[in-house]
């Protein structure tokens, strides 16, 4: 195992030296060990220079299943620590912008109260950059809609809740009372798309009520700039429904209203097939699922009302 945690420090710091500083161990161990890590091996894993040193090809695959080798040994230590009762370790997990908004709020009191001492690590972000960390258990989970790419077979996704979009322009744009996408052709928008392609979110929509391709200008890969962008601007962008709960964004932009209906990528949970999380990933997981399914419900719930009360009266 020292050999491991000595090839992954030496790539994570790009020299010997940095990682004996780092590990708190004399260089000239370090340098026995990747000697024989790669005596053992029997190929070089980095190449030297006198500005340090570089995985090699063979150097780049083996430091991947290094580093799961030692994520896995870690959560083995956390998990049983976690069923004696102590509650330690860590659980990391990426989000997108939905369940940031929609779950989290609800999830994270019961996780914090059940688990005080686990520390949580959470980054937004969406399943075409997370999916590889999920795979090699960098990350224990991640939620939020998946890509166009088909879902890796160590993978398994849990669908959470359907979702839908609205667009949501700065207060007071100059076409925040139009009714329909036709009335926003000549806009220009932001692409939040889930995938590399830039058109993939907003071209179907439009390409589906017969409509051209809207003008792409700003393709945001976060939250806080797509909120910036469209309100200090008359960009427009196409957003999961949730936006319009959260008060920041409230303040500052609103709805345009059509009449089409737009649907947005469903929300999945994903985590590995074969290995199981930890007491703690599992819980915070289970929570994410369950508070989707009942924000589903009661979503359909209100569906349910708003057409009984469209009814005429007899």
């Amino acid at each position: 195992m020292n050999h491991l945690r000595h090839v992954v420090v030496v790539a994570e710091k790009g020299g010997i030296r940095a990682a004996a500083r780092a590990l708190g161990v004399a260089q000239p161990a370090i340098t026995r060990s990747i000697g024989e890590a790669e005596r053992a091996i029997g190929a070089p894993l980095f190449e030297r220079s006198a500005r340090g040193v570089v995985l090699t090809s063979v150097g780049r695959r083996f430091l991947v299943r290094a580093a799961a080798i030692l994520a896995e040994l870690e959560r083995a230590q956390e998990e049983t620590s976690q069923l004696l009762g102590e509650g330690v370790g860590r659980v990391q997990v990426v989000l997108s912008t939905v369940p940031h908004l929609a779950l989290l709020p609800k999830a994270l009191v019961p996780f914090r109260t059940k688990f005080p001492n686990v520390t949580l690590a959470l980054r937004e972000g969406l399943f075409a950059r997370a999916h590889q960390e999920v795979e090699d258990g960098t990350l224990d989970f991640y939620v939020g809609p998946l890509s166009e790419s088909s879902l890796p077979p160590s993978l398994k996704a849990e669908s959470v809740f359907e979702n839908s979009r609205v667009i949501l322009c700065r207060k007071g744009h100059p076409l925040r009372n139009a009714t329909s996408l036709r009335q926003l052709g000549a806009a220009q928008w932001i692409s939040t798309t889930v995938t590399e392609n830039m058109d993939a979110e907003l071209g179907p929509v439009f390409k589906a009520h017969g409509l051209p391709l809207p003008a792409i200008k700003l393709h945001a890969q976060s939250s806080l700039t797509m909120t910036l962008a469209v309100a200090y601007s008359d960009l427009l962008v196409m957003a999961p429904q949730q936006w319009l709960q959260f008060p920041t964004t409230r303040a500052y932009l609103e709805e345009i209203h059509v009449r089409e209906k737009l649907a947005a990528p469903a929300i999945y949970a994903v985590c590995r097939r074969r290995l199981p999380l930890t007491p703690a990933a599992q819980y915070l997981y289970d929570l994410f699922v369950r508070y989707g399914r009942e924000f589903a419900g009661s979503k359909s719930d209100g569906a349910k009302k708003t057409l009984r009360s469209s009814r005429p009266r007899r």
